[in-house]
């Protein structure tokens, strides 16, 4: 038991070494002097011309939501499918209902994504 417990002390003592680590380097070589070029706003390699634009498009959220969710969901999914032979009908009813369950939801989120008023 010892062991495993000083294996698990030990990876969280290298874990920890590392993010003290990581939070020092940056600390000692940081440039500490600002001038005006360092503190200019840099755009994908240019020069900003004009006014920031404040607006965000949210075009493809409800897309980048739905894609985690399902994600997520298929991932039960496969766990599911590889306990299935030991379920079988008993832990079929419940994912019936799961997989229904997410079928609305896309189907929503799908429509909500579709509206031409949200743009």
């Amino acid at each position: 038991m010892w062991n495993e417990f000083l294996a698990v002390l030990t990876l969280g003592a290298i874990g920890a070494a590392m993010g003290v680590g990581m939070l020092t380097v940056p600390w000692i070589f940081a440039p500490r002097k600002p001038n005006p070029v360092k503190s200019e706003t840099f755009d994908c390699g240019q020069i900003p011309a004009g006014e920031a634009r404040v607006q965000i498009v949210m075009r493809y959220y409800p897309y980048l939501l739905m894609f985690v969710v399902f994600d997520v969901i298929s991932l039960f999914l496969f766990a599911w499918a590889m306990s299935y032979r030991e379920y079988a009908l008993v832990g079929s009813v419940p994912v019936l209902v799961f997989i229904a369950i997410s079928i609305a939801a896309l189907v929503r989120g799908l429509s909500f994504a579709s509206r031409k008023d949200i743009w």
